[in-house]
């Protein structure tokens, strides 16, 4: 990011991802994985690509201040401002829009992402500092965008996947179809920096993502939605010249974004054989019923040092009714053959989804502490959350479920917001309370001692940061 007093520098478009509501006091919680912004960095790449200057921040971790981002805006007079925001973070964006919109009212402001993409009618009607939606993948969205307000060219109805409000009414132009070819795409910008000082810049510029969209069918997630049930895959030379650029910079780890990156068996073990060949480290996440004992030893012979799993359920029937299409047979086995290799291996799980019962969850906390006691395997364990664009949004009613809230904010694996027919949300939030000590029996006494200190929230927060950090290590 450069920023002088001259007009030839002064950025035209700023790309902002806003605050995440689950940002900890600067203790050993320092470390909570933060989200490396690849959307915004693909956008921006592509913009520079056609000439246009533009700032990246990534505030997911977090703005004490809001003064030296006002000034940054203020200096710059950009003539777009756009956030990029899943659900979790999108009211801090709307506070950030609002307030930059006061400071810089001639700039159009733009959102983009998970959330906006499936409500953006609501958005829109409530949010009047919102000025534009962009619905599903940005990229050549942004440049249209871009092209008109900056350069005059074109019109705006004739933008695909927009939705803006004209005469007091919501306008939606067409979707725009999805990116058939993903090479053609630039590498994404991976400079992007923060304005606290203090915040960590562990695991900010290390993943890469070589495919887009799922192919599963889980009724928790959205990606199936968001890229409607395709899957499509960047090149294995596009990837590898990343990959080679990535290295030349001093980086000897990389973490796989991807939503599975073991859908295309085969294509994996191409990238397995390219990364040993460069000799890169690397994590990713995958499905347990794609798992062998060859392909562990090929993965971690390949410099896979750490795998997770979306185990999800000790419940069997709990996971045949959310989609999984896995058994625990085939998770127990998954993570043995991993862990013999020599891998870390994490298990992402979930309580409170619609059918749970207080059995079935005592069930996941017994099948979690299982594997992490056999296996010395880490867990992720949070609450189910029903996010726009899941099935469990879409189908609330029909499945008994009541959404207690609409503030954004409170929509975390943290927090339960959802009474199924057979739990409210606050015995989910005591069963995942029981659920967060027993995981962390294990821990040394310095953490043991902390945790008998904390109020149940902080304790759901930092049981869930200290995971998600043991996860992401190398």
């Amino acid at each position: 990011m450069v920023v002088t007093s001259s007009d030839k520098y002064r950025s035209e478009i700023f790309l902002i991802a806003p605050p995440s509501p689950l940002v900890y006091p600067r203790t050993f919680l320092q470390y909570l994985a933060g989200q490396t912004p690849l959307g915004i960095g693909y956008i921006a790449a592509l913009l520079q690509k056609e000439g246009f200057r533009v700032c990246c921040l990534n505030l997911y971790m977090g703005l004490k201040d809001t003064d030296p981002l006002i000034e940054l805006i203020v200096h710059n007079q950009p003539a777009i401002i756009g956030f990029s925001t899943m659900t979790e973070n999108f009211q801090n964006g709307v506070l950030l829009a609002q307030l930059v919109k006061d400071h810089c009212p001639n700039a159009i402001i733009v959102f983009g992402g998970p959330h906006i993409t499936f409500l953006d009618d609501e958005a829109l009607l409530k949010n009047s500092c919102i000025d534009i939606a962009v619905r599903g993948e940005g990229e050549f969205t942004m440049l249209e965008l871009a092209n008109l307000f900056i350069r005059g060219i074109g019109v705006l109805w004739e933008i695909k996947g927009i939705s803006y409000r004209e005469d007091g009414k919501i306008v939606r132009t067409p979707a725009r179809p999805l990116l058939k070819d993903l090479d053609i795409l630039p590498f994404p910008v991976r400079e992007i920096p923060s304005l606290d000082k203090t915040a960590s810049l562990h695991n900010v510029r290390n993943s890469v993502i070589t495919s887009r969209g799922c192919p599963g069918h889980c009724k928790f997630c959205a990606a199936s939605a968001l890229a409607g049930g395709r899957y499509r895959k960047r090149s294995i030379n596009n990837i590898a010249e990343e990959i080679e650029s990535l290295k030349s910079r001093g980086l000897d780890f990389i973490n796989f974004g991807d939503d599975t990156i073991s859908a295309d068996l085969s294509r994996l073990l191409v990238i397995c054989h390219l990364l040993k060949e460069i000799g890169m480290r690397w994590s990713c996440e995958s499905r347990v019923d794609i798992m062998t004992r060859e392909l562990a030893i090929i993965l971690a012979n390949s410099g896979c040092t750490g795998i997770q799993f979306g185990v999800e359920s000790g419940s069997q029937k709990l996971l045949d009714e959310m989609g999984k299409d896995i058994t625990i047979a085939q998770v127990e086995q998954a993570v043995d053959w991993c862990s013999q290799a020599g891998m870390r291996v994490v298990c992402s799980m979930m309580i409170g989804v619609p059918g749970d019962t207080e059995d079935t969850i005592r069930q996941t906390i017994s099948f979690a502490e299982r594997l992490q006691r056999k296996y010395r395997v880490g867990v992720i364990m949070g609450c189910t959350v029903p996010y726009p664009g899941t099935y469990y949004y879409r189908m609330a009613e029909k499945l008994g479920i009541h959404i207690a809230t609409d503030n954004y904010n409170l929509y975390s694996t943290v927090n339960p917001i959802m009474d199924t027919p057979y739990l409210t949300r606050w015995q989910v939030r005591n069963l995942y309370y029981d659920a967060i000590l027993q995981l962390f029996k294990s821990l040394s006494r310095q953490y043991r001692d902390l945790f008998a200190r904390m109020s149940q929230d902080s304790l759901a927060q930092a049981g869930y940061s200290l995971q998600t950090n043991w996860s992401s290590r190398r």
